[in-house]
């Protein structure tokens, strides 16, 4: 399967605009928003976990990243309210499942093969630090070479500029809403956008994002 591959054009796509595909695992569906490759892919995912569902145990052979939505996401090593970020190295593995259902947004195979570091963060972890901009504040997820993947939280109505970058950088939005030349973009919308530079305003909310860069 080739979704969403040709990285010199913009993607915008609002969750709710896309089909849940099943998985192979019962009360396992996807919203798929990038891939390559069938069942074992390198993929940008909307996953929905229904109450007491379960996937194998597998291996991530490129690494994993997940933000846990809503519900609460669990596997063999702990539990991962909303607000979650977790890293999961190459070569890791897990069981995952969710007693009470749970939506999370993945990314598989993306990795750095020398990129060992697991991590585990959240929204109400006090490591936020102030934006290069007013009314903003960011806290790093990973860094590693040049790959980068970051919270940032906007004040109501707050700009903020995401400098243009040599591999073009992804958003999800998680809370809230913002604006650009462009539109604007809700909970839950994927914004993929090429090398240039764009400035961005909050919405009345405010908003929430997970910035991700450095890694095409």
């Amino acid at each position: 399967m080739q979704l969403n591959q040709d990285y010199s054009q913009r993607v915008v796509i609002e969750a709710d605009a896309v089909p849940w595909v099943p998985s192979p695992s019962a009360g396992v569906h996807r919203k798929m928003l990038e891939r390559k490759g069938e069942e074992l892919a390198k993929a940008t995912s909307i996953v929905r976990y229904d109450p007491g569902c379960e996937f194998p145990l597998h291996q991530h052979p490129g690494g994993e990243e997940i933000v846990v939505l809503e519900g609460v996401f669990e596997d063999e090593h702990a539990q991962y309210p909303a607000g979650s970020y977790l890293k999961n190295p190459v070569g890791s593995a897990h069981a995952p499942r969710s007693a009470g259902g749970c939506l999370i947004f993945v990314k598989l195979m993306y990795m750095q093969p020398d990129d060992s570091l697991q991590v585990v963060r959240s929204l109400n972890d006090d490591l936020w630090h102030p934006g290069h901009s007013s009314g903003s504040s960011v806290m790093v997820l990973s860094a590693f070479k040049d790959e980068y993947s970051v919270f940032v939280r906007l004040d109501p109505h707050a700009g903020f500029t995401f400098n243009a970058r040599p591999n073009g950088k992804e958003v999800l939005v998680l809370g809230g809403s913002y604006s650009d030349d462009c539109g604007e973009y809700t909970q839950y919308t994927w914004i993929r956008s090429p090398r240039n530079q764009s400035q961005i305003k909050a919405g009345p909310q405010g908003c929430t994002l997970f910035f991700k860069t450095g890694h095409f």
